[in-house]
């Protein structure tokens, strides 16, 4: 992640008061640029947040914040409800598997991808702390992503 060190480094030089204003600017929008250019959408978006700017690509712009939405939701992830039950885990899996959802596309059936995690999770459900109403598509597609990627590879103990 050199573009995150880049990041730092000129964020660094401008609060130490080595560069002026215009200087940090122009060096983030060059970023900014290069990212874009390189579809780069973590740093896209990490810099168009920093400078305020509206996203040209939107759809780049999406990824990112989807992403970033993912892994505030992985960190989150671990409810008591459902740790350690292999039940709940497989039953996701399965019913992934059967209706054919195609984890890898965020941005199609949204609706069969909330169904099936509020059916499995409690915290996907309509008022909990994951209300899936609060996301977009993509954000649901980005969830949904890493929830089946995550459990479907790993090996789990069969204790159903």
């Amino acid at each position: 992640m050199a573009e995150n060190q880049e990041i730092r480094t000129i964020e660094w030089l401008y609060d130490s008061g080595r560069i002026d204003r215009d200087s940090y600017l122009s060096r983030l929008e060059k970023l900014r640029l290069n990212a874009l250019a390189g579809w780069n959408a973590p740093i896209y978006y990490e810099i168009c947040n920093t400078l305020g700017v509206d996203p040209e690509d939107k759809d780049l712009y999406s990824q990112a914040e989807a992403e970033q939405t993912c892994r505030k939701t992985q960190k989150t992830a671990v409810n008591p409800e459902n740790a350690g039950n292999a039940k709940t885990i497989d039953s996701f899996v399965l019913a992934a598997d059967r209706q054919r959802i195609n984890a890898d596309d965020f941005k199609i059936q949204s609706d069969s991808k909330k169904e099936v995690l509020r059916a499995n999770f409690r915290r996907f459900r309509t008022g909990e702390c994951q209300d899936l109403n609060k996301y977009d598509d993509l954000q649901v597609g980005s969830i949904f992503n890493k929830l089946y990627k995550h459990y479907s590879e790993k090996p789990r103990p069969n204790n159903h």
